[in-house]
């Protein structure tokens, strides 16, 4: 048998993989895929990228009319919150349904701009790129955290079962 073989898993096994084993950012094979859906995917990504140039247009054209000037950090930290946002709501799709799971979350967030309000407001010179690796280790962190909140306490639950039953 070939190595190569035994070595890589075929496109049916990476669908049979459960959401959250995924990594967050990991890439799904396009075998399976229609053309039907490449299309919807596609215009998905045009569609978000419109509405993104929508978004900095309405503060452009508000900033040159107003007068006010929004400083690039808040707009980032816009950006890189809804990235955040995105990460997490796509890795744990499967707690959708549960309510305490959206109030983990929006306490989490709310401690995120807890957090990165005031030092905005202190730092007029925050680079944006400075969001970069903080949020990918609040992705991290973040993630740890849901786990141990949802997906680690219903582990231990079955466990801990199994456990009272041989005793």
């Amino acid at each position: 048998m070939d190595g190569n073989a035994t070595t890589q898993l075929s496109d049916s096994a990476c669908d049979k993989v459960p959401s959250d084993e995924r990594s967050v950012l990991g890439r799904m094979p396009l075998s399976g895929w229609s053309l039907g859906k490449v299309v919807r995917r596609l215009f998905l990504y045009l569609g978000l990228a419109i509405a993104f140039l929508a978004v900095f247009t309405l503060l452009f054209i508000l900033s040159v009319r107003t007068g006010i000037e929004i400083p690039f950090r808040w707009v980032g930290l816009a950006m890189f919150t809804s990235l955040l946002l995105w990460a997490l709501l796509r890795s744990y799709k499967d707690y959708w349904r549960r309510p305490t799971w959206w109030l983990a979350l929006a306490s989490l967030l709310a401690l995120h701009l807890l957090v990165f309000v005031p030092i905005l407001q202190r730092y007029p010179k925050w680079s944006v790129i400075w969001f970069v690796p903080v949020v990918v280790v609040e992705v991290q962190i973040f993630s740890l955290i849901l786990d141990l909140l949802f997906t680690w306490r219903n582990k231990r639950e079955r466990h801990s079962g199994r456990a009272s039953e041989r005793s």
